[in-house]
């Protein structure tokens, strides 16, 4: 059975946040500061002994639930087919698998290539566009030439005419050096004709 894209829905359509999206998450429903502090040693899940031990057996037990639940199939896909970088949802499934006691940290790592190679796969066959890995971390935080140049020129006009100034100078010095229609032009003064020497004739004086 193929991969059918879902067809968004009229809530979806008039821009409110669908339930589940990052959008509709309450920001105060968080922890309260210190509240680990007062649980019993023990109780979380991920303090107990690992279902799996077996990095083999963590991605057997992932491929089959893949494999059986069309549902669970049909949400990733939809994750993969909505752009989110197959990187990104191996480190969360490997994460969740940890924080419910199923395996360890150090299996959490060593069966992350074997699910992305299975997510690439199963995208794949169901011709479904992928992303591959995670946009590039180092330019997340970098402002991009062209959204700085229009920030300055509506919040900072003074710089932005002065930044505008600088590079017509620029270009002006650039033209100038390269010798184009605004190069220098060279005045060639007429040289000035000599007059002959006489000189004296071999009988005497003149």
């Amino acid at each position: 059975m193929r991969y059918e894209p879902p067809k968004a829905s009229e809530q979806e359509i008039e821009g409110a946040a669908p339930p589940g999206s990052v959008e509709a998450i309450d920001p105060f429903s968080t922890p309260i500061p210190g509240q680990s502090l007062t649980m019993e040693p023990g109780s979380q899940k991920f303090e107990r002994p690992w279902e799996f031990t077996d990095p083999d057996d963590c991605v057997a037990f992932i491929i089959e639930r893949m494999e059986t639940d069309r549902a669970v199939k049909e949400e990733h896909l939809n994750l993969i087919a909505s752009g989110v970088p197959i990187e990104s949802i191996v480190n969360t499934t490997a994460f969740i698998g940890f924080s419910e006691g199923m395996w360890s940290p150090d299996v959490a790592e060593l069966i992350k290539p074997p699910l992305a190679m299975y997510f690439i796969i199963t995208a794949m066959s169901e011709d479904v566009p992928m992303v591959v890995f995670n946009p590039d971390k180092t330019d997340q935080n970098k402002m991009q030439p062209e959204t700085m140049i229009r920030s300055m020129s509506k919040l900072n006009p003074e710089g932005y005419e002065s930044l505008r100034e600088g590079v017509s100078r620029s270009n002006l010095q650039q033209e100038i050096e390269s010798g184009g229609f605004l190069g220098p032009v060279e005045e060639t003064l007429p040289e000035a004709e000599e007059e002959p020497v006489q000189l004296p004739d071999e009988g005497g004086m003149i």
